[in-house]
């Protein structure tokens, strides 16, 4: 998963690829969603972009609500932003997107990676003493 939330004004200002929403990164953020809603058999609505394809309000509000859903079955951190509201109008509120959904990738990463098994050094039916 590529999650790209350093955009800045200079993005903007010198036009760089980073300085505008384009197809590709309409993408990312859908294929990020999808991909997440995957880990937690949870079926959300997305959509693939094609080069030109404008979206409308109603695009913006199904990804807001699916990250609003996500929210529902991942951790975040404090220091997460909170989900933006309309109009996703500016580069600060798609930073804010996705490291939202960097927060709970890398969270859950982390939560799946650290499991203990038996026999690696922790023991099931092991009588212990009452600490």
């Amino acid at each position: 998963m590529e999650f790209v939330y350093d955009r800045t004004y200079e993005d903007v200002k010198n036009r760089t690829s980073k300085g505008y929403l384009n197809a590709a990164d309409l993408n990312r953020v859908e294929n990020n969603i999808d991909e997440l809603a995957g880990y937690v058999d949870l079926e959300l609505e997305t959509k693939q972009w094609d080069i030109g394809g404008l979206p409308r309000q109603s695009d913006f509000e199904r990804i807001l609500s699916n990250i609003s859903k996500l929210k529902e079955y991942f951790a975040i951190l404090q220091t997460t932003p909170v989900a933006p509201v309309q109009p996703l109008n500016s580069y600060q509120k798609w930073n804010d997107i996705e490291r939202i959904l960097f927060d709970m990738y890398s969270l859950y990463m982390r939560s799946v990676s650290n499991k203990y098994y038996c026999g690696e050094d922790i023991g099931c039916g092991d009588e212990i003493g009452v600490i």
